[in-house]
């Protein structure tokens, strides 16, 4: 189900993405993609979104220190896309790889997944 934000950039929930998962053992533990590069400089992340008493807080669980939050779910994305693009610059003007994390575990039942796209 994709759904329109404010920017344009549309957002797929994660349940259809998990025809995608590949098995990690036979117990039937699945690791789950958490990010994709589309072209050279657009990306796109698995977020997680939570929404809590004053707002909305949001992560990227694949490129740990990626946080942010905002008043709407549609103004924590575009925070955390400004975030996303900041680090992966600072990584680039010190020539240095982003330092994905491979995320297994799930979010837990308060957190909502979303795709995300980022240009940097």
């Amino acid at each position: 189900m994709a759904t329109e934000v404010r920017s344009g950039t549309p957002l797929i929930e994660w349940e259809p993405c998990l025809q995608q998962a590949q098995p990690l053992q036979p117990e039937g533990v699945y690791r789950l993609p958490s990010w994709t590069r589309l072209a050279a400089n657009t990306f796109q992340c698995r977020v997680r979104i939570t929404e809590e008493a004053e707002g909305f807080s949001i992560a990227m669980p694949s490129l740990p220190g990626v946080v942010s939050q905002g008043d709407t779910q549609e103004e924590a994305i575009a925070h955390i896309k400004e975030a996303f693009q900041g680090v992966v610059e600072s990584y680039r003007e010190d020539n240095e790889e982003i330092p994905w994390a491979e995320v297994t575990e799930p979010a837990d039942n308060a957190t909502k997944e979303l795709w995300i796209v980022v240009h940097v």
